[in-house]
């Protein structure tokens, strides 16, 4: 009886000590792994916290941006860069694109050479929409009117950063050449100041020399 309880116990001691050794070697193999990290950049940020967790690292979100052209809560940026060999557990810094689009005041472009009011628009990170010439008595490549999304826009109101500025550019004309051309005065810039130089006594005469000279292409 004696024996079969020594037999027990020493069975029982071998178990344990077997054990033992078992996860002692299951511990000292796996010391020191290394762990590939995982590229979660572009990836929606749940998706990128399941991916690291599960390669045995943890994921922190450190910070928050705006990124153009980047979608809304995705990764933009890692740390360490994907592809460093790291111990288990490593701490995983993650970046996440999960801000609005910044805003900028707009710009003062009217009565600003065209050439200027480019250069003013790229500094102020917008973007040059479309340009739209109208005639002028005033000059050439003075800009008359800034819109945005169709409508005027006056300076200093918040837009957002990257929005496409339209500009309404002058296109010299002469008073002469809008009489001559027939020219509807209301889309002629400047007519209303410019035109006041001609009294109505020289208008009167532009007219008939008109006339006249209308009859005489009509007999020939």
């Amino acid at each position: 009886m004696q024996f079969l309880r020594n037999l027990l116990i020493a069975l029982v001691l071998s178990a344990l000590i077997l054990f033992g050794v078992e996860r002692t070697i299951r511990w000292y193999t796996n010391h020191g792994k290394r762990i590939n990290i995982p590229n979660v950049t572009k990836l929606n940020y749940l998706e990128a916290v399941r991916i690291i967790e599960e390669a045995g690292l943890e994921p922190i979100i450190q910070d928050s941006v705006y990124a153009e052209g980047a979608k809304r809560m995705t990764i933009t940026e890692q740390d360490p860069d994907p592809g460093r060999e790291v111990k288990e557990g490593r701490k995983i810094y993650l970046t996440i694109n999960s801000l609005s689009k910044p805003k900028v005041r707009m710009p003062k472009l009217q009565d600003n050479s065209l050439n200027l009011a480019k250069a003013i628009l790229i500094n102020s990170g917008l973007e040059l929409g479309n340009i739209t010439e109208r005639y002028s008595l005033l000059g050439s490549g003075v800009v008359i009117k800034q819109l945005y999304n169709n409508d005027s826009i006056v300076s200093g109101k918040l837009i957002e950063r990257g929005s496409r500025i339209d500009l309404l550019v002058s296109k010299y004309i002469d008073v002469d050449s809008v009489l001559i051309q027939g020219i509807d005065s209301n889309m002629v810039d400047g007519w209303q100041y410019k035109s006041g130089i001609m009294n109505d006594r020289s208008k009167k005469n532009f007219e008939k020399m008109n006339k006249a000279d209308s009859s005489l292409i009509d007999k020939l």
